[in-house]
């Protein structure tokens, strides 16, 4: 009988092991046999309460556990009572010099009372539980669920002189404190706001190094404010004339404030308002230093005015969810997710003259269309920093044409991933010149992977290396129609052979529309940087023999529209047809910078320009409702160069008439010779209606050119 119920325990006894707490030990040092307590596993103890252990054994060696690691022992949901072994001389930044913050114990909502075994030369605990430097001098934990004898109110020692800056963090049972009169200058917010039921403070007799007014904790001189209460009633609040600062963590949680006077306030700490109540922010219209996280996780800010210039710190108002408007007055800096996951913010009055070099500034956030203010981009440039949008789900439409680069060396710089994981965005307008910054490898392209952008229209660029692209598709079919506008950008540079990279797993076709009347190479670069094999071009009209060389690298190219020009009375006529129907609509020509004339039903372009004065033109036009436009040089690259308006040739009602017999051509605006033959006269019922040439060349050498409209 003994032999079985000795059987039965060694078959229990490793299932009851396997299911005890577990730890986790490094920066084992062989030398001084110490090491560090790094984590925890397995289950916490059903009794509740949890020793930790001095001692840990590896390949025979005992070490001594001196070190408690940062966050080794949060989250310890069902302890209510920790005991400290002798041998502990660090917890989190916290040891026997430093009073800093023992990053430990957060979640721990059962927890009680800490307990400090006799003979630890650093730490010791109050009669009520608290976790204290050894002499009772200073507060390292008070544990969330402390049972004081006088309920809910913690009168502190008159010994306390200083408290580590997560000291109360997640304490839920005290409402009141009452708060040493020897305490140092407080320079911290001893996790007072992480505090949900605290109400107020109480300042101690003859106290010093602190004030308390009103049940608010401010510093001695009643400068600064070091913590407004979480519970504190009041939806509204004016700062005292006096008070310039306000210090990390002031205003936390402080679920019942809705609406703050900022007084003189000047500075604003790390995370001064974090997770307030506040539903408007108006900052003061002065410099104003914030720092990082000041107004994130703000859930139920809905408006934010920013003064005329202000530097935005990192996180400034990151994840506040219902924050859907923002005025920005002026000149604005903004830090890294300065507003990353605010879900509802929809529109920001983007300005040329701010300075977006922070990362991930709006990611995720939920514009539908992002459009910049017009504006010379400053001397110094425009950084768009890295994931400028990223995550923006319902983003459809990015739009910097107002933006104007006279600098190329700082130009706008567009960062890499700046819309990756924008699943929505379908058209893209940048200014005439733009610089991408691209990354040495092509998983980090500038608008993400297998971006759905459809439209892009872009100026002259450059790519900041050989090896970055701006697209990468490595998966799925993808069609995106590039509108190059480069006519009087500031360079000609557009390597567009740099701004695609497709696997053997995507297939991509771009469809590319220059305006530019033939590619300009800038110094010293290759004459074939604008040409993506296997891409479609679409140019204007009398420019095919400036893109020939795109056929030798398997791509097709067609003309946008036709162009012819001659003179009527000496005056300079222009006559254009779309060819490709309703996408193209004419708008204007310009001559010497001034407007010179709009088309007729006709196509044709009547100009009050004497012929000889013409020494280039620039046809205006929209293809695809984008506004384009090309430069011409003098005279027309075509095979039609001049119209002789002799009158021994007459045209009339589709018919073109001469007096004996010749040959003649009936072309197209293009040039293209659609008929030939010998006769007296040529009609055009059979043609569609539109402009025509007709050549005849007589016998004695006379060849005359007739415009004729059907």
């Amino acid at each position: 009988m003994k032999r079985k119920f000795l059987s039965a325990l060694i078959l229990i006894l490793p299932a009851f092991y396997s299911n005890a707490i577990t730890y986790t030990y490094g920066n084992l040092d062989s030398k001084n046999k110490t090491c560090t307590l790094l984590s925890w596993g397995g289950n916490q103890p059903t009794s509740g309460k949890l020793t930790l252990k001095e001692t840990y054994e590896k390949d025979g060696i005992t070490y001594k556990v001196t070190n408690i690691a940062p966050h080794a022992l949060d989250n310890l949901t069902e302890v209510t009572e920790i005991t400290i072994p002798a041998n502990i001389t660090k917890i989190g930044d916290t040891n026997e010099y430093y009073l800093a913050s023992c990053y430990n114990f957060f979640n721990c909502p059962k927890l009680k009372k800490f307990i400090v075994a006799s003979g630890n030369t650093v730490f010791s605990a109050t009669e009520a539980g608290i976790l204290v430097k050894k002499g009772g001098n200073f507060i390292v934990r008070v544990p969330s669920a402390i049972e004081l004898k006088s309920g809910s109110a913690l009168s502190l020692s008159k010994s306390i002189m200083d408290i580590c800056p997560d000291a109360f963090s997640g304490n839920t049972t005290i409402t009141t404190i009452t708060l040493s009169p020897n305490m140092f200058a407080l320079a911290n917010n001893a996790g007072f706001n992480y505090m949900p039921n605290l109400s107020s403070f109480k300042e101690g007799e003859n106290a010093k190094g602190y004030s308390v007014s009103n049940g608010i904790l401010y510093n001695e001189e009643k400068t600064k404010i070091l913590s407004y209460p979480p519970k504190r009633s009041g939806g509204s609040f004016a700062i005292p004339q006096g008070v310039t600062e306000i210090g990390d963590n002031a205003f936390a949680n402080t679920h019942n404030l809705y609406s703050l006077d900022f007084g003189s306030v000047d500075k604003i700490e790390s995370k001064a308002f974090y997770n307030c109540g506040l539903t408007k922010i108006e900052l003061p219209s002065r410099n104003i230093l914030i720092e990082e996280g000041a107004f994130s996780n703000c859930l139920r800010l809905t408006s934010l005015v920013l003064p005329y210039s202000i530097n935005l710190p990192k996180n400034f108002a990151r994840d506040s969810k219902q924050l859907s408007s923002v005025t920005a007055l002026g000149t604005t800096k903004f830090g890294n997710c300065a507003f990353k996951g605010c879900s509802k913010l929809k529109s920001f009055n983007f300005r040329p003259d701010m300075t977006f070099d922070g990362d991930s500034i709006f990611a995720g956030c939920g514009f539908n269309e992002v459009k910049f203010g017009a504006g010379t981009v400053p001397y110094d440039g425009i950084d768009t920093g890295y994931a400028m949008f990223a995550g923006c789900n319902e983003l459809v439409k990015i739009d910097m044409s107002g933006l104007i680069v006279n600098n190329t060396s700082n130009p706008l710089s567009i960062r890499t991933m700046f819309t990756t994981d924008c699943p929505n965005l379908k058209t893209v307008i940048l200014p005439r010149f733009t610089s991408f910054w691209s990354a040495m490898v092509p998983d980090y392209p500038n608008f993400g992977i297998n971006s759905s952008i459809e439209t892009l229209v872009i100026g002259a660029f450059s790519i900041g290396n050989n090896t970055g692209h701006a697209f990468v598709y490595d998966s799925g079919n993808h069609t995106i129609n590039v509108y190059v506008k480069t006519t009087d950008a500031v360079s000609q540079s557009w390597p567009l052979n740099q701004m695609f990279l497709s696997s053997d797993n995507a297939y991509l076709r771009p469809i590319i529309y220059c305006e530019s009347y033939s590619m300009i190479n800038n110094k010293g670069t290759d004459k074939y940087q604008y040409i993506v094999p296997g891409a479609h071009y679409y140019i204007p009209g009398g420019t095919r023999e400036n893109y020939i060389d795109v056929i030798d690298h398997n791509c097709a190219l067609f003309e946008m529209f036709s162009i012819v020009s001659w003179k009527e009375n000496d005056k300079f006529i222009v006559g254009v047809n779309s060819e490709l129907g309703t996408r193209v609509k004419f708008l204007r020509l310009m001559i010497n910078n001034e407007f010179a004339g709009e088309p007729d039903a006709n196509g044709i372009i009547r100009t009050n320009f004497n012929i000889s004065d013409v020494n280039e033109y620039v046809l205006e036009y929209e293809v695809d409702g984008i506004e384009m436009k090309t430069k011409y040089p003098k005279p027309l690259s075509s095979s039609v160069n001049a119209v002789n308006t002799e009158s021994d040739v007459t045209v009339r009602e589709g018919r073109c008439i001469w007096n004996i017999p010749a040959d003649y051509n009936i072309m197209d605006l293009s040039g293209k010779v659609l008929e030939s033959g010998r006769d007296t006269e040529v009609s055009l019922d059979k043609y569609a209606n539109g402009i025509y040439m007709i050549q005849i060349s007589f016998d004695n050498d006379k060849v005359y050119v007739k415009k004729v409209i059907r």
